[in-house]
C-alpha cells in the first residue's frame, strides 16, 4: 500500500492534491475490507450462535473498519484529532439534548439484545401486529407480516409493549370452540370427538388431547377441543379440528347451539293509577279489579292469563226517525256516566254503586 501511495503522489504534482487522493483511498480500501471481514466473521459466528448473533458481528466490524480508515485518513491530511475529540464532545451533548427519542431507541436495542426475546426468524406479536422477524436493528426492529408487508417498530415500543413470540417453543395447542343444545350426550360427544382427533397424524398423544366444557351460555352449553401439534403443523391443524368437529356434528346428529331470546308482550293500555294494577306489589290483583281500570277504546279485555279476546260486542241503538227527537236530557247512543251528565247539565258526577 505504501508502495501504491507514492506513485499516487509523484502522479500528481500538487501536494494538496495528492494528500486528498491519498485519504479518499485509504477510506475505500478500509471499507472494502470491513466488509470482507464482516462477512467472514458472520459466517463464523452464524455457525456456532444465531442469526441474530450474526447480524450483529457484522455491523460491528463494519462499523469499527470504517472508523478505523477515516480516522487514518484525516491523519494523513494533517488534522490534529486532539480539536475533533473536543469539538465531538461539544457535540455530543447538542445531539443529545436534540435525538433523544434515538439516544432511547439506542439503548432500547441493546437491552433487547442482551435479553433477546426473539430472534431473527421468529414470528411474533407487537400490538395487534403479527409477522418475522428479519432485523433486529440499533434503532428498530423490522417485522414483515403474513401479507408480506414491512413494519417497522422503534425499539422503545418493543421494551413497552406486550411481546408474543409463537415460535419459541416447538409445540403448540390448536383450540376450536363450539356450542351445542342442552341435553346433548355430553359424555358420548367426548368419546367421539377424542377417537376422531386419535385417527389424525398431526396430533400428539403426549400432551394428550382433551375436550373441555366450560360454560353454559344462552340456550346452549360451550365446548372447546385442544390438541398439541408442531408449531410448524398449527395452521393445517387448525383447519382440519374446525372440519372434524362439523363432520362429527352432522354425522351424529349434533345439534349447535344458537342465542336465544325470549320476548314477554306486555298488558294493554289502562287508566287510572298504575297502584290499581300492583305496580310495586307481588301480589296480583284480581280479575275484577283489572276489569274496573281496562280502557274501554283498547279493544280487548283482560283476564287471568292475559289477552284473552276481543270485548263482547254493544247492542245497537235503536234507529230514530227524523221527525222524532230523543227525550229531554238523553242523549243518543249507549255514552257514557260522564256523558250524560254534561248532557243533563248537572256538574256532579253520579257515584258507580259498588258491585253485588
Amino acid at each position: 500500500m505504501n508502495d501504491l501511495l507514492h506513485v499516487l503522489a509523484d502522479w500528481s504534482t500538487d501536494v494538496r492534491w495528492a494528500r486528498w487522493l491519498q485519504a479518499i483511498f485509504i477510506v475505500v480500501v478500509g471499507v472494502l475490507l470491513g466488509r470482507m471481514f464482516a462477512r467472514a466473521g458472520g459466517r463464523i459466528i452464524e455457525r456456532h450462535a444465531s442469526a441474530q448473533a450474526a447480524m450483529v458481528v457484522r455491523r460491528l466490524t463494519t462499523w469499527l473498519a470504517s472508523s478505523i480508515a477515516l480516522v487514518t485518513a484525516l491523519k494523513h491530511l494533517g488534522f490534529d484529532l486532539s480539536v475533533l475529540l473536543g469539538a465531538a464532545g461539544v457535540l455530543t451533548v447538542a445531539l443529545g439534548f436534540a435525538a433523544q427519542t434515538s439516544a432511547s431507541n439506542l439503548i432500547s436495542g441493546l437491552f433487547l439484545m442482551g435479553e433477546r426475546p426473539f430472534v431473527v426468524g421468529d414470528f411474533i406479536e407487537v400490538d395487534s401486529v403479527q409477522g418475522d422477524v428479519i432485523s433486529v436493528d440499533w434503532l428498530s426492529v423490522k417485522l414483515r407480516t403474513v401479507n408480506n408487508l414491512l413494519v417497522r417498530i422503534p425499539n422503545e415500543t418493543m421494551v413497552k409493549a406486550r411481546v408474543t413470540n409463537y415460535t419459541r417453543h416447538p409445540l403448540r395447542r390448536v383450540d376450536v370452540e363450539f356450542t351445542v343444545v342442552f341435553g346433548t350426550d355430553l359424555d358420548r360427544l367426548r368419546q367421539v370427538l377424542l377417537v376422531e382427533v386419535d385417527h389424525n397424524p398431526l396430533s400428539f398423544d403426549e400432551p394428550a388431547p382433551m375436550v373441555q366444557f366450560l360454560a353454559f351460555i344462552e340456550g346452549s352449553v360451550q365446548g372447546r377441543l385442544c390438541v398439541w401439534v408442531l408449531r410448524q403443523n398449527f395452521l393445517l391443524m387448525r383447519t382440519e379440528l374446525h372440519q372434524l368437529v362439523s363432520r362429527v356434528f352432522r354425522t351424529h346428529g349434533v345439534q349447535v347451539g344458537l342465542p336465544q331470546r325470549m320476548i314477554w308482550q306486555g298488558l294493554p293500555p289502562v287508566t287510572g293509577s298504575l297502584s290499581a294494577l300492583g305496580a310495586g306489589d307481588l301480589n296480583r290483583p284480581s280479575d275484577d279489579a283489572l276489569l274496573d281500570n281496562v280502557d274501554p277504546t283498547a279493544g280487548a279485555t283482560v283476564g287471568r292469563l292475559g289477552l284473552v279476546g276481543p270485548p263482547p260486542p254493544q247492542p245497537p241503538a235503536e234507529p230514530r226517525g227524523a221527525s222524532q227527537s230523543p227525550p229531554a236530557g238523553e242523549p243518543v247512543g249507549p255514552l257514557s256516566a260522564e256523558v250524560r251528565v254534561a248532557a243533563s247539565g248537572n256538574t256532579t258526577a253520579p257515584k258507580r254503586s259498588d258491585p253485588a
